[in-house]
């Protein structure tokens, strides 16, 4: 396996790990977590997938690029909710009401990404 692979792979399944950590964590409070002021997942995946566009040169248009893309747009949007719930919204009525909308959001934008990620996995090792 060529490094730049190698390093992409691993940047890519360690965000994969964040984002499903944090979607739990999420989950289990009913809330976003503290987890979310700190965007490591996506700045992994972003660095990961820069990564794969230098090997391949080209984006390849698949299944795997139409859930890609919202996938990573979905997930910074959901950072930045995350963050946003946790700093910006004092009363705690109010942060309910967001956080119920978030989870929805949340499983939403992870499913998506998650099932590009399975998708990438399964199409480049098979």
């Amino acid at each position: 396996m060529a490094p730049l692979l190698m390093w992409a792979s691993i940047l890519i399944t360690v965000a994969a790990l964040i984002y499903t950590t944090a979607f739990v964590q999420s989950l289990r409070k009913k809330f976003p977590q503290p987890f979310y002021l700190i965007p490591f997942g996506y700045i992994f995946d972003f660095i990961g997938t820069f990564l794969m566009y230098l090997i391949v040169d080209k984006i390849t248009w698949n299944i795997h690029t139409f859930l890609g893309i919202p996938g990573f747009i979905l997930m910074f949007v959901t950072t930045v909710l995350g963050i946003t719930i946790l700093i910006r919204i004092k009363r705690r009525l109010e942060r309910k009401k967001w956080a119920i909308w978030f989870r929805w959001f949340e499983y939403s934008a992870w499913a998506i990404w998650m099932a590009s990620y399975v998708l990438g996995v399964y199409r480049h090792l098979i």
